[in-house]
């Protein structure tokens, strides 16, 4: 995927969570015409409308024409189509071909099914051709997931008192056994990663962390592990 968009998604994903303020600060060492720019683009995508609009056209319109969007964040952005949902991945692991990522990732996926399949949702990864942005990328369909409560981050699952404390920290501890067993988390942090439904808390985000990875950082104190296992203690908090 080339650079361009790249920097373009990460600009309308900013503008989903940052004030123009604090997306100026974000990027204190860019050069100042280049940060103007960023920000002033930036604030343009912070109309739901406009952003909405340029990710069908970067993505569905004629890779995916049979697909509407659903939401985005910073390593993929999901689309669907009936009972099927399209996620086009933005990450990357660094020395790795798109076919060797989404070998990767598989494994990951099926090792998440295996252990703790209540609450993995099955995901296949391939290699698709995007005709109208150009080259290719890895993509993951998934099932869509009926669901009564999808949480915007993980103190809202905290607060959401109809769910009992007893569950939450049986879900908390899931996840806490799936990274003794396999070294892996599941990527709670996310907006709308977890869902509530009729059977109980399903995970719908592809991406897994490797709990021993130091370069996947949230800031320059804090890793995305160290991050998920925060995330954990609230949860088992509430």
């Amino acid at each position: 995927m080339s650079n361009r968009i790249d920097r373009i998604n990460h600009l309308m994903t900013d503008a989903e969570h940052y004030t123009p303020h604090e997306m100026w600060q974000r990027r204190n060492n860019q050069q100042p015409v280049k940060r103007v720019a960023s920000v002033a683009i930036g604030t343009l995508f912070q109309s739901e409308f406009i952003r909405t609009y340029v990710r069908t056209r970067l993505y569905v319109n004629k890779n995916f024409p049979e697909y509407t969007y659903l939401g985005a964040g910073y390593e993929q952005r999901a689309y669907r189509r009936g009972k099927e949902v399209l996620k086009i991945l933005i990450m990357e692991f660094p020395g790795l071909s798109l076919e060797d990522t989404a070998e990767k990732l598989q494994c990951y996926s099926d090792t998440c099914r295996r252990e703790i399949h209540k609450i993995w949702t099955p995901t296949q990864f391939e290699v698709a051709k995007l005709p109208v942005t150009g080259g290719s990328a890895v993509v993951a369909r998934q099932p869509y997931r009926e669901s009564r409560v999808s949480y915007y981050d993980m103190y809202e699952l905290a607060r959401d008192k109809s769910v009992s404390s007893r569950e939450k920290r049986q879900f908390a501890h899931e996840l806490e056994g799936l990274h003794e067993l396999t070294g892996l988390y599941a990527d709670i942090r996310g907006n709308h990663n977890v869902l509530y439904g009729a059977g109980g808390f399903i995970i719908v985000d592809t991406i897994l962390i490797d709990g021993q990875r130091q370069d996947f950082r949230v800031s320059d104190n804090l890793t995305a592990a160290e991050d998920v296992q925060s995330k954990l203690e609230i949860i088992k908090a509430a």
